[in-house]
């Protein structure tokens, strides 16, 4: 369990993140500024309706705000893990196309890209065993959250490719991101495909629907918590959340590599069995 002060600096860090002032989560809360100033410093209790609201707010489970670790930024790990599979720029640019393709829709921020972010680079493995981006994800609560994130955004930002902005959405505070520049082209055929595809289907979802639709898939599932999720679990899931029947297609490699074993037929054993008479 945490104490009040942890509580309170954990909330002034979302109120901050997502740039309200206290004004605004006082309205919010239906409370006056001095009342917030002294949650934040741990001063004040909350009651179950206060925590619930705030939770709802920033579209958290009242169970996150008091986790110790709960972390809405991940720093990229230091280990060897996946060293070598990532490429900046692609991931830069995987980032734009989802932007262009859906930012602007009203539910899409933050939490909803990283999952975008998350399938399409796992959905091009699964059907391609090549890396999209190579972008590492990290099991948390909220689900995959992408750890090169912080970095690359942080850059973008900087060179004026993306500016954040903060809304509304449904009472929920949302993050989002406006591309600043287009999308350079950088993506052949098959690699927009799967995008497009994870866009069309996933897309529509709210930060609470498509957390809990990646909390029931094979790569989260399977993580430890606060682990490098491994890009090879994609080839334990199970429908929906693979078009493939493993099953029936190792059984039909199988007979196919079979068939291929057998040894072909002469000329005279393939007329042989032509000209057996029927049977009487």
């Amino acid at each position: 369990m945490i104490t009040k002060k942890q509580l309170g600096r954990k909330i002034r860090d979302l109120r901050l993140r997502f740039a309200i002032t206290q004004d605004d989560l006082a309205k919010r809360l239906a409370l006056k500024r001095q009342a917030i100033i002294s949650i934040e410093k741990g001063d004040r209790d909350l009651s179950a309706v206060e925590l619930a609201r705030i939770a709802e707010i920033f579209d958290i489970s009242t169970d996150d705000l008091f986790q110790k670790d709960m972390a809405f930024e991940v720093e990229a790990p230091t280990t060897e893990d996946a060293k070598g599979s990532f490429d900046r720029e692609r991931f830069k640019q995987l980032i734009l196309y989802i932007l262009e393709k859906c930012g602007a829709k009203p539910n899409v921020g933050e939490t909803v890209l990283y999952k975008l972010l998350f399938y399409s680079d796992f959905d091009y493995f699964e059907q391609f065993n090549r890396y999209l981006s190579g972008a590492r994800y990290i099991k948390n609560h909220f689900g995959p959250t992408p750890v090169e994130f912080i970095s690359v955004v942080k850059e973008m930002i900087n060179h004026k490719e993306i500016m954040p902005i903060t809304t509304d959405f449904h009472g929920k505070i949302l993050r989002k991101y406006m591309p600043l520049v287009n999308y350079s082209g950088i993506f052949n055929d098959n690699e927009k495909k799967v995008i497009d595809e994870v866009v069309i289907s996933l897309s529509d979802k709210t930060a609470t629907e498509i957390s809990d639709y990646s909390h029931v898939d094979a790569p989260w599932a399977l993580t430890e918590d606060g682990k490098v999720i491994d890009y090879k679990l994609v080839f334990d899931r199970k429908p929906p959340y693979t078009k493939h029947d493993y099953d029936t297609e190792f059984a039909q490699v199988g007979a196919n590599d079979s068939f291929g074993s057998l040894p072909s037929l002469s000329q005279e054993e393939f007329d042989h069995y032509m000209n057996l008479p029927d049977k009487p």
